[in-house]
């Protein structure tokens, strides 16, 4: 069975993006999962909602379906957990397949807390940080979009309509491989920490 890694991007506006929403309710709007191999192979998938209408449902569906029923999911922290039992309450019919997803949950950065430390995370176990020292050379530098917060304006920017049909294609690629760049960041400290522990490196 393959590993799966998984990042969501949300957004939480003052004034609802759709009707139904409170104000500040979480909308997550965009997921990638990386499936890797036990031979090795990489995978990918992903999900970025058009902005046209409250995306929640398409969302998980989708991510459902990308993840399949068995198999560890690696997630970076608790925040895909309290998204999807926000969810759940959303949907009740979804909740046995969203607990069913929660059980094979794996947090990457527990792990690294609780078995390994380098000197150069200089206190900060946030995945950029960790990325750059166990993997030098990865980094997020090439990207149009770096962080979450710039993720979560943009997506905020389309729905309210303030892009330009000619900027419109390169952003929604933009928010795909920042997310993409997530996943892949937590593949590559994964990889070296299954390294570091076959080898016996530091």
């Amino acid at each position: 069975r393959p590993i799966r890694f998984i990042d969501f991007e949300t957004v939480s506006p003052t004034v609802p993006l759709y009707k139904g929403p409170s104000p500040r309710e979480m909308i997550p709007f965009q997921w990638s999962c990386h499936s890797l191999g036990s031979d090795g192979t990489l995978g990918h998938s992903d999900y970025l909602a058009s902005g046209e209408s409250d995306p929640r449902r398409e969302f998980i569906d989708s991510l459902l379906r990308a993840v399949g029923s068995a198999g560890p999911v690696l997630v970076y922290s608790g925040y895909e957990q309290t998204t999807l039992r926000r969810l759940t309450v959303l949907f009740p019919d979804l909740e046995p397949q969203i607990d069913d997803l929660i059980s094979r949950f794996v947090d990457l950065l527990s792990l690294i807390k609780e078995n390994y430390y380098h000197p150069g995370f200089k206190g900060s176990f946030s995945i950029k940080r960790v990325l750059q020292v166990m993997v030098p050379g990865c980094d997020y530098s090439d990207l149009a979009i770096g962080e979450g917060e710039t993720a979560s304006a943009t997506f905020v920017d389309i729905v309210e309509g303030r892009l330009g049909e000619d900027e419109l294609d390169d952003v929604l690629n933009d928010l795909l491989e920042y997310c993409k760049r997530d996943t892949e960041a937590m593949v590559r400290i994964w990889q070296r920490l299954e390294s570091i522990a076959a080898n016996g490196e530091s």
